[in-house]
């Protein structure tokens, strides 16, 4: 039985075919990744905004879920103030006030009904800078030793989404996530960018 032998020329020709790609197939291949980036840049964008959305309003929800378990578990009245532009804790005599500046949430050891020397501050939080935090009532947010609180809630939104979502703070102390909030609640978020 014969066999027969490569010679080291024709072994070579045949492995390079098999191992490699012509210019022409990586061409292609370049061409349809390219086309594929371009088609998927526009909706990853819009998943980056949701995701933004989504993590802000979870941590505003956080933020509100402590004040309302430090009122409880200490029995006394914690705060959730505005802050402006030098941090300071301020009272809005307006309602659908944004909050982009931030919050600091405090118990009122005192009982003066603001933040002074005396008080605890428990924290102090902000979203994303591209995303619009609203109250929609006027004052500062409270936490009475029992949990409760006034009815009031709280809008985001960000500037290129439609979406808008709503944090409904029941009487009761309790945070309900709405996701897709109501036309007058998105309009009212968009006035403050």
């Amino acid at each position: 039985m014969a066999t027969s032998k490569l010679t080291p020329h024709v072994y070579s020709i045949k492995l390079n075919y098999l191992l490699g790609h012509t210019l022409l197939e990586l061409l292609i291949s370049v061409a349809l990744f390219g086309i594929l980036l371009v088609g998927a840049a526009p909706s990853l964008g819009a998943a980056i905004e949701r995701s933004k959305l989504r993590t802000s309003s979870l941590g505003v929800l956080e933020s509100l879920a402590l004040a309302r378990a430090t009122a409880i578990s200490q029995s006394k009245t914690v705060f959730v103030c505005r802050l402006n532009p030098n941090q300071q804790c301020v009272v809005s005599n307006t309602r659908n006030h944004a909050w982009n500046q931030g919050w600091q949430i405090f118990v009122d050891e005192n009982n003066n009904n603001k933040f002074d020397v005396r008080d605890s501050l428990l924290f102090t939080g902000r979203t994303d800078p591209s995303i619009s935090v609203v109250f929609n009532q006027n004052g500062q947010l409270r936490f009475f030793p029992n949990g409760s609180a006034r009815s009031a809630g709280f809008y985001l939104c960000g500037p290129k989404l439609g979406d808008t979502t709503h944090l409904k703070l029941l009487h009761t102390g309790r945070v309900r996530l709405v996701n897709k909030a109501s036309k007058k609640a998105h309009d009212v978020c968009k006035k403050t960018f």
